[in-house]
């Protein structure tokens, strides 16, 4: 079916809902959507089709012939939204994590040749998905050294639910770093951010930790920097970082102009 055109198969009787959800990752095998907390989620219901002949589809099924829209977000049994006329699309933001099932209600018009008596003036039909949405909360972390492991805990929620984690570059054109491991599932767990080989104590890079039920359905970053770098304190001098000689091997961390022990 065209967005808002009709059916191009074989003709079906009566009024039929269809929905489905754009934001969120469908899961075919287990048969619902998971989404993100906070995600404006668009519900489309332009897979639902009247059989009306009074329009341009000369008797195809089509959108034209439902006359109004009505939306039920946590399965009450109240329907808390509905559109009349509309172009049976409708966006909802869940903030809590849980299981909620959505159910769409649409109305005939009165105007259906292919129907006749007294139940043709008001048909409905029904369509229901399941929209699982999850929670994840990323630890604050500001930076990590080159080929050392930082701890990070990341809490996922609701039971059930898992996430990948990725870490990505936002800045700069060098530094790295890693996360294991890339999957994890509900509750608190611990990953592992190292930090990629640095070339010189200036060589910063600015990452980010991501955390979603997608690639392009992230629930939560945290940005961090790998700008320590090992220096051989017994073999450099210190003047020639910033004036002075300190014998010793340690880990420096660049700020702005400055390095400073981390």
């Amino acid at each position: 079916m065209s967005p808002r055109g009709c059916y191009r198969g074989a003709r079906r009787e009566g009024l039929g809902a269809g929905l489905f959800v754009e934001g969120g990752v469908w899961r075919p095998y287990d048969g619902y959507y998971v989404a993100c907390a906070g995600t404006s989620l668009s519900f489309d219901a332009t897979p639902s089709y009247d059989p009306d002949c009074e329009d341009e589809c000369d008797c195809e099924d089509t959108l034209e012939g439902i006359r109004k829209f009505e939306w039920d977000w946590n399965n009450d049994g109240s329907y808390d939204y509905s559109e009349s006329p509309s172009d049976g699309i409708a966006t909802h933001t869940y903030s809590s994590p849980g299981t909620y099932f959505v159910n769409l209600k649409v109305h005939d018009d009165d105007d259906d040749c292919c129907c006749s008596g007294s139940g043709c003036s008001d048909r409905t039909d029904t369509s229901s998905k399941e929209v699982r949405i999850v929670v994840v909360q990323i630890a604050e972390f500001d930076r990590v050294r080159p080929g050392v492991g930082k701890s990070v805990t990341v809490t996922v929620s609701p039971p059930g639910a898992w996430v990948c984690l990725d870490v990505i570059r936002t800045g700069g054109t060098s530094g790295s770093a890693t996360v294991s491991p890339t999957c994890i599932s509900a509750g608190t767990s611990t990953v592992t951010v190292t930090g990629g080989d640095q070339t010189s104590a200036g060589d910063a890079g600015n990452m980010s930790l991501q955390a979603g039920v997608a690639l392009d359905c992230i629930c939560d970053t945290e940005a961090f920097t790998v700008c320590a770098h090992p220096i051989d304190f017994q073999s450099t001098g210190w003047d020639e970082v910033i004036g002075d000689y300190y014998g010793l091997l340690g880990y420096y961390a660049c700020i702005g102009t400055s390095i400073v022990r981390i």
